[in-house]
């Protein structure tokens, strides 16, 4: 006998919502303090039916860390790579990407020192990996003039990360400016400085 529409749709949509049930218990009550039965019920689901979908919860956490990190890197590897202007996208795509996103950013700041040694280091090269497309975008924007040489290309890619991460932290979508409008400010700032013009 075969499975009716409805019940064959419900693994999908479960596997769809699970990422955002948890990144949301995360961030509001902490990795730590979030149970599996939690995560079923959010879901709307058995406790056994939950591991259908992840081994255990420390999967899960493993699979948000990559999931943010997949998704910034989509949105900067679209911009054109011979945009002259590729640095203030790249500001615009990734704040209004973590911006988006923030509950799975904001959980996978906060809770990726919560994995064991191995799931993290294999999350660090991920995260390597999207900083070292940065850094690339840097260099190219001070070997072409645009960018102080005075400043490590390293140093100028943290701070822009930095910058730019940690606003999920404060950001209100009703707080007077949009995510763009956030981001263009941001990367005037970092791009021009905070002296008067």
């Amino acid at each position: 006998m075969s499975a009716s529409p409805e019940s064959a749709a419900a693994p999908a949509k479960t596997a769809d919502r699970l990422l955002d049930v948890a990144a949301d218990l995360f961030r509001r009550k902490g990795y730590a303090q979030t149970t599996t039965r939690e995560l079923a019920e959010e879901l709307g689901i058995k406790k056994a039916t939950l591991y259908h979908h992840i081994s255990n919860k420390e999967d899960l956490l493993e699979a948000l860390c990559h999931e943010a990190l997949r998704r910034l890197t989509a949105e900067v590897e679209s911009i054109e790579a011979a945009d002259p202007d590729r640095l203030r996208a790249i500001f615009v795509r990734h704040l209004t990407s973590a911006v988006r996103d923030q509950n799975l950013h904001a959980a996978t700041l906060s809770a990726i020192d919560s994995l064991g040694p191995e799931r993290r280091e294999r999350v660090a090269t991920s995260r390597k990996a999207y900083e070292r497309m940065l850094r690339e975008v840097v260099r190219a924007d001070q070997k072409a003039g645009r960018l102080r040489g005075d400043v490590s290309a390293e140093n100028l890619t943290h701070a822009m990360i930095n910058l730019l991460n940690w606003t999920i932290y404060w950001y209100r979508p009703d707080g007077g400016s949009s995510a763009e409008e956030l981001a263009e400010q941001f990367a005037d700032v970092f791009l021009q400085g905070a002296t008067p013009r």
